[in-house]
């Protein structure tokens, strides 16, 4: 994206784009008989992340790709789309919802409940163009160095998935490094803090 917006237009995305970080963690309790699939997940070790909203789920593997599945039934379900997910993969909820059995014999086990996210709020640089991160708890909004609007979600312990925005790329991870000075971006880029 080259073309510059201006302040106005920045501040009003910003403002639409805020209220997804008024939204607490709380509201994505899920589906009744779901309630506790919204939490951390392991694969062999690996962070996993699932956020529920009625019967529609995201998913973020240990890999940080980004997901999207719905419940077919109580205790079954089905990828729809995601860079890095095979569509129509199922899954059934098993052990009183504490294992996630995948029809790709993968295994999700519950973890344990996510730390609580790094701060990492503030200004940022990109090439010495001013770039910011808005926080609450695990969620974020991203503003980079020509004024695009990104949303992502921690990931894992030292890393955040882009969830969607206009100028950014879908499923780029964020790494903080050099004691939460640095974020480098899985296309090669870095942000430092400013």
């Amino acid at each position: 994206m080259n073309k510059k917006i201006n302040r106005r237009d920045a501040v009003k995305a910003l403002a639409s784009v805020s209220g997804l970080m008024l939204v607490n963690v709380a509201t994505f309790a899920g589906a009744p008989q779901n309630s506790g699939l919204a939490s951390g997940w392991l694969y062999e070790g690996q962070a996993c992340s699932i956020q529920v909203a009625g019967t529609t789920l995201l998913l973020i593997n240990e890999n940080g790709a980004v997901g999207s599945a719905i419940f077919t039934s109580e205790n079954t379900l089905v990828v729809l789309s995601g860079n890095g997910w095979d569509v129509g993969l199922t899954a059934q909820i098993t052990h009183r919802g504490r294992t996630i059995n995948w029809s790709n014999n993968t295994v999700w086990t519950k973890g344990p409940n996510p730390r609580p996210a790094p701060e990492v709020a503030g200004g940022w640089l990109y090439e010495a163009q001013a770039c910011a991160i808005f926080q609450q708890a695990n969620q974020l909004v991203l503003i980079n160095e020509v004024g695009a609007i990104g949303t992502a979600l921690w990931s894992g312990d030292h890393r955040f998935t882009l969830l969607g925005g206009a100028g950014w790329d879908l499923g780029l991870i964020g790494q903080v490094a050099d004691n939460f000075n640095s974020i480098q971006w899985t296309n090669n880029t870095v942000w430092t803090k400013n």
